[in-house]
């Protein structure tokens, strides 16, 4: 809305690069793969749609994030 914050976009960075690596680490030792699925906890018929010109799955929710499959909402 205010368009994008410069600072923000620095610390983002960090954080990707850095931060979420490390909280990972754990997660995918001897062996294991973390792969994110997408969380939400109040999927109905009134927050999901088609998107008409291909026909893709459409949520619009604030509540909708993607995290660790045994995440529970």
């Amino acid at each position: 809305m205010h368009g994008t914050d410069q600072e923000l976009e620095t610390l983002l960075s960090s954080l990707y690069d850095k931060v979420i690596p490390r909280l990972l680490r754990p997660l995918e030792s001897h062996g294991r793969k973390v792969m994110p699925v997408l969380v939400h906890g109040d999927i109905w018929y009134g927050n999901i749609a088609t998107k008409e010109d291909t026909g893709e799955p459409l949520m619009f929710d604030p509540s909708v994030f993607w995290g660790h499959n045994e995440c529970m909402p």
